[in-house]
């Protein structure tokens, strides 16, 4: 569904659409990061971006919204839990994380970026990591999650990496997922038995002293 048309960054005669859902994106790199930290640059566009995507008239009913600026598309989608700092997984391993400010997260492509970046000045999340997909893709956005090719971008109950096997997967309260958990809670029960054992040693030879 096609949410705005012949809308223009200000002046610019920079045209844009906003729609909903994830669709096919073309190879290339791409930025994670929050759109506010660079479409938010251009004040009327921002504040029409989040009208026609949160305002009380807002037709939008996905998760996930695709906006087309110059034939290139940028995917943008809300994180599970708001505002934080949300890792990008490459193969399953850590290859940088992305602040958010304004709830969202995107897929910006880098040729449009630079198309775009001499109006709405350079991002300001200069530490956001950049991704590359050889072929096109539809990215899969479930709970605040994307996925595509071998990239996971995670703002849900997986985004916390286990302090002690390191993977990322959902959490407890000690930062440690259920299997490592369940180990650490069997290394403290062995611990408290030979305290134990060796508190009952201790004893006996005290009681063998005395006699």
């Amino acid at each position: 569904m096609t949410a705005t048309a012949n809308n223009t960054f200000g002046d610019t005669g920079i045209a844009y659409e906003i729609r909903n859902g994830a669709e096919e994106m073309n190879a290339g790199k791409y930025r994670v990061t929050d759109p506010c930290y660079f479409l938010g640059h251009d004040d009327d566009f921002w504040q029409g971006f989040c009208q026609f995507m949160f305002g009380e008239n807002s037709t939008f009913s996905d998760d996930c919204y695709t906006i087309e600026i110059e034939g290139h598309k940028i995917l943008a989608f809300g994180t599970a839990y708001g505002d934080g700092c949300y890792p990008t997984l490459e193969n399953g391993s850590e290859i940088g994380s992305s602040g958010v400010d304004a709830g969202m997260l995107s897929l910006i492509p880098l040729e449009l970026y630079e198309i775009l970046k001499g109006h709405l000045g350079d991002n300001d999340d200069s530490s956001a990591p950049t991704v590359e997909m050889n072929r096109s893709f539809t990215p899969d956005v479930h709970d605040g999650d994307c996925e595509f090719g071998n990239y996971q971008i995670l703002t849900g109950d997986t985004a916390t990496q286990c302090r002690h096997c390191g993977d990322y997967t959902e959490t407890n309260w000690n930062d440690l997922c259920d299997y490592c958990q369940q180990e650490e809670d069997e290394e403290e029960e062995r611990r408290l038995e030979e305290e134990e054992e060796e508190e009952r040693r201790r004893m006996e030879e005290e009681e063998e002293n005395d006699e």
